[in-house]
């Protein structure tokens, strides 16, 4: 008779009866179960990297471009509206315009120069419009600025040679920044300095700054 292995699985079904059944013993310890392989380490957060300077650079030439839009935007607006402006009325017309008293007279002069005074001094100590080929640009937005404040003011109580320096000012300073901010030649920038200055020490003239 054949005995069969306690270690071999069983292959039929028992047989009823015998005094030899008995419970099959464990499976021997078959060794330590292999190991999975351990997990990565969670991996390390690194700090927030810093911007680079190519990024500043980016974002200083992004301001600058934006700049010299909003300063040509405000030239054009400006010179579109002095070209909508009405040609001046004949001698009949003009007799019927209001007449302005002495005391308003000076008090709209007074406030014109006052503007011209604080958004002009000290300007023309800043450099050219270009400097070594590019746009002065702090130069060129306080110019434009100092156009838009004496032109809210030019009322036309403001005495008659007042108003038309302050209209030549206002025309050669928009006609230099014009070209500043365009590109023009630097013969024509050179010749528009010197006219934009004229028109600034005549107005200064007649404002009593000088």
């Amino acid at each position: 008779m054949t005995t069969t292995s306690p270690w071999a699985p069983q292959t039929g079904a028992p047989v009823q009866g015998s005094a030899d059944q008995r419970p099959l013993p464990a499976p021997p310890n078959q060794g330590v179960p292999p190991q999975s392989p351990a997990s990565p380490p969670p991996p390390v957060e690194r700090p927030a990297r810093r911007p680079g300077l190519w990024v500043i650079v980016l974002a200083m030439a992004a301001l600058m471009v934006i700049a010299v839009a909003a300063t040509a935007a405000i030239t054009y607006a400006i010179v579109r509206n002095n070209d909508a402006a009405p040609p001046s009325a004949p001698p009949a017309a003009r007799a019927a315009e209001p007449h302005f008293t002495a005391s308003e007279q000076n008090a709209a002069k007074a406030k014109l120069c006052s503007v011209f005074d604080t958004t002009a001094r000290g300007q023309r100590g800043q450099g050219g419009v270009v400097v070594n080929g590019d746009v002065n640009l702090p130069l060129v937005v306080r110019t434009v600025n100092s156009v838009v404040a004496v032109q809210n003011t030019l009322t036309p109580a403001v005495p008659d040679d007042l108003a038309e320096a302050a209209r030549a000012y206002i025309s050669s300073s928009l006609d230099l920044t014009a070209a500043a901010t365009g590109n023009r030649s630097v013969d024509d920038v050179n010749r528009l300095t010197s006219e934009s200055n004229d028109a600034t020490y005549a107005l200064a003239d007649a404002c009593g700054l000088r």
